[in-house]
């Protein structure tokens, strides 16, 4: 990547850019808006930004950390994929790696034609380990690069080198977070202590957005989070993220899974934050009543909607495939008779 000249604009004409986020529908105008970023800065007197083209991309690749489930639009996911995006990535990461001493796989595959979807496991963990490697001994690290967002990026990515990376390579806790995090979840059980069963903060769109995402990796790892979701009493979000991240320490398998029923939790929370959340997850629960039948007719309600909503797609995976795969098979068919 050439050397580029900074030209300055004003926040609030790349807030107006920005925004375009959200509601630019297609491809090429990502594609037209991400050109026109690159080379820009702007600042205010709280904030500065030394790449508009960079943050960008880490703003569009993040979008989905919300409090609701989001949905990138058909645009974007074709974006997310595109040959600019993936030669962008490249450029940017051999630019950050230039005076590291690079391996044969890793120089192979950033000067290649092949997109970084289409990689294999090898090749992607010896990038993810030279930009690893490279933040490790830095003594500065330089947080306007793209070489930030590219485990980002992967997440997103759906190449077969890609899910293995990701299934071999990446904790199933963190892989976790992750799902929680841009599924319109707070991944901290504590964030909705005491408040039970309540359909904002849970409901079949956030069930639905997570088994998907585990279905792309894994079809156990999704029948068996339904599997999860079914032997569950109650569906706040406090017990529902303690079992979703205990099913993940377990390697996302049901078996010998014992799911959560307590909607209170303090973990991760210390000093005074620590009473202050106890007493007001204690209040809440107080103020609610006796209401376990409520609370348990509700989170049925949810599943059962829930388990209306997969099982077409548990239904749509080509017989074939579980019978080379008897585990799959049979999650398939538990799930199916639920």
């Amino acid at each position: 990547m050439e050397s580029v000249n900074y030209t300055e604009i004003s926040m609030d004409d790349y807030i107006k850019i920005e925004s375009k986020i959200d509601s630019i529908m297609s491809e090429e105008k990502l594609i037209e808006t991400h050109k026109n970023l690159i080379g820009k800065t702007c600042k205010n007197y709280f904030h500065e930004i030394k790449d508009c083209g960079v943050d960008f991309i880490g703003k569009f690749l993040t979008n989905d950390r919300r409090t609701v489930v989001y949905e990138y639009s058909k645009g974007a996911k074709k974006f997310i994929k595109s040959k600019y995006l993936s030669d962008y990535f490249k450029t940017s990461i051999r630019k950050l790696l230039s005076n590291e001493e690079l391996s044969e796989v890793v120089l192979n595959a950033l000067n290649s034609d092949k997109l970084i979807n289409d990689m294999s496991e090898e090749e992607i963990l010896a990038i993810y380990s030279a930009i690893k490697g490279y933040y490790g001994h830095s003594p500065i690290i330089d947080m306007a690069n793209a070489g930030n967002y590219f485990m980002q990026l992967l997440y997103k990515l759906d190449g077969e080198g890609v899910i293995s990376f990701i299934k071999n390579n990446v904790s199933t806790s963190d892989l976790a977070r992750y799902i929680l995090s841009t599924s319109g979840l707070n991944e901290s059980a504590s964030y909705y202590s005491g408040r039970g069963c309540n359909y904002g903060d849970l409901n079949e769109n956030h069930l639905v957005a997570i088994f998907n995402k585990l279905f792309k990796i894994d079809a156990d790892y999704a029948t068996n989070y339904a599997e999860m979701v079914y032997q569950m009493k109650t569906l706040g979000a406090t017990e529902f993220i303690n079992s979703f991240m205990d099913l993940a320490a377990n390697g996302f398998k049901v078996e010998s899974l014992k799911t959560e029923d307590s909607n209170i939790s303090l973990d991760g929370v210390y000093g005074k934050a620590r009473d202050a959340v106890a007493f007001g997850s204690i209040f809440s629960r107080m103020s609610r009543g006796n209401d376990q039948v409520h609370q348990i007719k509700a989170s049925e309600q949810i599943k059962k909607v829930f388990m209306a909503r997969i099982t077409p797609i548990i239904q749509s995976i080509n017989s074939n495939c579980y019978e080379s795969n008897s585990q799959s098979f049979e999650s398939n068919n538990r799930i199916r008779r639920k």
